[in-house]
């Protein structure tokens, strides 16, 4: 979730909410697939910037691949980029998940 706050041209925080994840075994809520590296950054806008630019690095903490075939955003100024479709983080492992804010919804 992106929250645009400040005065004028100032973007402070982002929060890492996740991606709609699927793996071979059934998720539990007592071992979750995708750990965020850092679930919020932020941002500092310089007047006159148009886009944020922000890469989340998700890490794979299950035993088995995690296969991710879509990324859905919670509203149309925010675009998730994602590396493949379908993108699988195999166990263990971790990759980038790129994400632009466009700073004049805000």
């Amino acid at each position: 979730m992106l929250h645009p706050t400040g005065g004028a041209g100032t973007f402070h925080h982002v929060a890492c909410r996740g991606a709609l994840a699927q793996s071979t075994h059934p998720p539990s809520t007592d071992d979750p697939a995708l750990v965020p590296e850092r679930a919020e950054l932020t941002y500092d806008a310089r007047p006159g910037e148009l886009e944020a630019a922000f890469t989340f690095r998700l890490l794979n903490i299950s035993r088995d691949p995690v296969v991710i075939t879509d990324v859905k955003t919670s509203c149309g100024c925010t675009v998730a980029q994602l590396p493949a479709r379908p993108w699988i983080i195999p166990a263990g492992k971790a990759d980038e998940l790129r994400l632009s804010f466009d700073l004049r919804a805000g």
